[in-house]
């Protein structure tokens, strides 16, 4: 079966919230020749020119939900009770 992903799903694999179990599936089902990957030079095209942008937004929501956890001087010596 011949299969062609829209440039959009490609780039939703770039966000912190993609499901990337269904992309093992078809990593799978390609290897296993049940599926032939269709990717017409235009969906590469689109893909190159949103990636950065995605990659990007991608940080930017793992920096704003990133906690850093300071231990103040006086307590890095000190020991578990």
């Amino acid at each position: 079966m011949k299969l062609y992903i829209d440039t959009n799903v490609y780039l939703s694999y770039i966000n912190t919230t993609s499901d990337i179990k269904s992309l093992g599936k078809l990593k799978k089902a390609i290897k296993d020749g049940v599926v032939e990957l269709v990717l017409p030079s235009q969906t590469k095209v689109e893909f190159l020119r949103h990636f950065k942008e995605r990659v990007v937004q991608a940080k930017n929501k793992i920096d704003k939900n990133r906690v850093e956890f300071l231990i103040p001087n006086e307590l890095k010596d000190a020991k578990r009770k």
